[in-house]
């Protein structure tokens, strides 16, 4: 059982005498403060979260409406670090999970997002927590490590996209590249545009976005060494082949209308 802290009784109404250090109230005063829930509400979300039920953020997002950015602006503001939510556009550099155990990662809600020179910075549900500060310390030492704290849910995400994982009943966001390719048909139809099938469309666009990252994702996860992206005539499909223990096998294909919105995408990840 979780010590009780010494100093709860000094606490607001909403505080809860017994729980661990996730449910800290003084992490999510902001939202109180700032009229978003009230201290009662509060309370009750933390003491259902201290029963087991749920997770606290998918209490207080699910059951009192409080939005995922509004509940990371909380936690940046108690932690004074910035706030990192799940975005599909952001790869996990690969290279930085290769020594690690990423079930662990997913145990202990902390992952490596990208490394600019000596320079790594990490996404984590605590910045405060010295034992999961150390293992990081420890995984990547000579480093400067420059925290940020992420939602639980986000941090899996994160490492979900990373690892190519397509469990969609356990985060509700895996999807594979043909399902992305098929979304982006649909659009194409449903815009009937001469310009979506000459080449219109954005690098930027979400589905792309998408798409890059899984072909990306599912390489590295395949162990491939080479992604080979072969273009033919303007009305015959784009054959994507990955090359893995060296041979080349054909893992899609994609409509010749979003062949330059890729390469592009991919030539600047």
């Amino acid at each position: 059982m979780p010590m009780a802290n010494p100093r709860a009784r000094n606490q607001k109404d909403y505080a809860v005498t017994l729980t661990p250090k996730s449910l800290e109230p003084r992490r999510y005063e902001a939202l109180v403060t700032s009229n978003r829930i009230s201290a009662a509400d509060l309370k009750a979300a933390l003491s259902e979260a201290a029963s087991g039920s749920s997770e606290l953020e998918t209490i207080l997002i699910d059951k009192y409406r409080i939005t995922a950015p509004e509940l990371g602006a909380a936690l940046s503001e108690y932690y004074q670090c910035p706030y990192i939510g799940f975005d599909e556009r952001v790869v996990v550099d690969p290279a930085l999970l290769k020594s690690l155990n990423v079930d662990y990662l997913k145990k202990n809600y902390w992952s490596p997002l990208k490394r600019e020179l000596q320079v790594l910075d990490v996404v984590i549900d605590d910045p405060h927590d010295q034992d999961k500060g150390q293992d990081v310390r420890r995984a990547f030492p000579g480093l400067t490590i420059r925290f940020a704290v992420g939602l639980r849910r986000d941090i899996l995400q994160f490492l979900q996209a990373a690892k190519g994982d397509h469990d969609a009943a356990s985060y509700g966001r895996a999807e594979s590249a043909s399902d992305i390719l098929g979304e982006l048909v649909t659009e194409a139809q449903q815009e009937q545009q001469e310009q979506s099938v000459v080449g219109g469309v954005d690098e930027n666009e979400a589905a792309i976005v998408r798409l890059a990252n899984q072909i990306i994702t599912d390489a590295y996860r395949l162990g491939a060494s080479d992604i080979h992206i072969e273009p033919y005539a303007l009305r015959r499909d784009t054959i994507v082949r990955l090359r893995v223990d060296g041979t080349c096998f054909e893992y899609m294909k994609i409509p010749p209308s979003y062949y330059r919105a890729i390469v592009s995408r991919i030539k600047i990840m």
